[in-house]
């Protein structure tokens, strides 16, 4: 018998409404420009398992959907080289509009070996291919379109422009391999990927001419709800009780907590350079900023609200402001990659609750305070080198304030 391989496979599939500012999924929305009004809404409403190879765990079981039916986990045990494992997503139109499927991105988050807890080299991570089939009925009939990848970062069904009416279904079916030729370090690994399928509303008059799902793209205008203020501003322009302004403009609260968008897409669209990041938006408390919010946007200071609940600070989120300096909330736990990268800060303290820093989160620290509870420093993660995490994990390290002395990072 063949030995066995251990993979976990963990896709998070996060159903994204893209639209400026759209601000829930269960929002009641004005549509603008030869759209009618009403409510755009999706959600997962069944996932089933086919065909598995022999020896492979994987069943009902092993996909999760989350409580508000946007999130599907699916996991994966003993899939070896050649094996292959099949599960199907179906996802409804619960609104009362038609939405359109305009892409869908695949982001790999982690490919790791949990023995060593090292990342997979490139050539290994690349040997899991997933192929996407979505298919769904439309008003000319039955539109299929398969797309598939292992890059760690993918677009997948550019510009598919299937629309789902309202009350009908769309269905991603996932035939998940390892190839063949996989590496013996694919052993003992864990495989983390997104998959994000993006949705716009479709005008009745892209409903009326769905094509065979030739990928062509359409004129679909976003579902757009204009946002609130957060709290009344004062004659200064400055928000009650802050010095500041909750400007979020362009950004999405999702119910998840999440400040912008996984795949980047969202943006910040406002004017300001001076801002605050409230604790939350229409009630939603903001736990993670998106990749790419507030990258390149000419900020000069940021400052997140007191008592801000924030996690996770998704990849390249502040990447290449005029940041001189960054006071982290204490509820965060997670900084990616590229976060606060090309900023010059020099001097940041990484609060009690961060377990890991990703690659090139910070690149011109000269001094770094930090807890004992940071785990996982990624290859590169302070200045792109490990200069800092060999001191940190050295005999004499831990917990403590590091300077850099232009060689060597010295405990304090």
């Amino acid at each position: 018998m063949r030995k066995m391989r251990l993979i976990v496979i963990v896709a998070v599939v996060a159903l994204l409404v893209v639209g400026a500012a759209y601000a829930a999924w269960t929002s009641r929305v004005t549509i603008s420009a030869n759209a009618s009004s009403g409510e755009m809404d999706v959600e997962i409403t069944s996932v089933s398992v086919g065909n598995v190879s022999e020896y492979v765990e994987f069943d009902t079981d092993s996909i999760s959907v989350s409580e508000d039916k946007k999130t599907a986990t699916v996991s994966i045990k003993n899939l070896y080289p050649g094996a292959e494992a099949n599960a199907t997503i179906v996802i409804t139109n619960i609104g009362t509009i038609p939405v359109m499927l305009s892409s869908a991105s695949q982001i790999r988050e982690l490919a790791v070996n949990t023995e060593t807890n090292e990342d997979l080299s490139a050539a290994a991570a690349n040997m899991l291919l997933v192929k996407y089939t979505a298919t769904a009925e439309t008003k000319t009939g039955q539109v299929r379109v398969t797309d598939s990848s292992s890059d760690s970062t993918a677009s997948l069904f550019p510009n598919a422009s299937i629309v789902i009416e309202a009350g009908k279904t769309i269905q991603f079916d996932m035939l998940i391999t390892l190839d063949n030729n996989a590496l013996d370090e694919t052993e003992n690994a864990l495989f983390r990927f997104q998959f994000i399928p993006m949705f716009v509303q479709s005008t009745s008059e892209e409903s009326a001419s769905q094509g065979s799902g030739s990928g062509e793209s359409g004129s679909g205008e976003s579902a757009t709800e204009e946002p609130e203020s957060e709290e009344p501003e004062d004659e200064n322009g400055t928000t009650s009780g802050v010095e500041g302004r909750y400007l979020v403009e362009g950004l999405t609260i999702q119910n998840n907590g999440m400040l912008g968008a996984w795949n980047g897409s969202e943006e910040y669209s406002g004017s300001l350079t001076n801002i605050i990041i409230p604790t939350a938006i229409d009630d939603i408390t903001i736990k993670r900023i998106g990749q790419n919010t507030f990258r390149e946007k000419d900020l000069v200071a940021v400052t997140f609200q007191e008592g801000s609940q924030i996690e996770q600070i998704h990849a390249r989120a502040f990447q290449n402001n005029s940041l001189t300096e960054i006071v982290l909330p204490d509820s965060l736990k997670r900084i990616d990659i590229k976060a606060f990268y090309g900023n010059p800060i020099s001097t940041v303290e990484i609060p009690d609750g961060v377990t890991m820093i990703e690659n090139n989160a910070f690149n011109k620290l000269t001094t770094i305070t930090v807890g004992s509870n940071l785990t996982d420093l990624k290859d590169g993660a302070i200045n792109g080198n490990n200069a800092f995490r060999d001191a940190y994990t050295s005999e004499n390290g831990g917990s403590g304030t590091y300077a850099w002395d232009g060689k060597h990072w010295i405990k304090q």
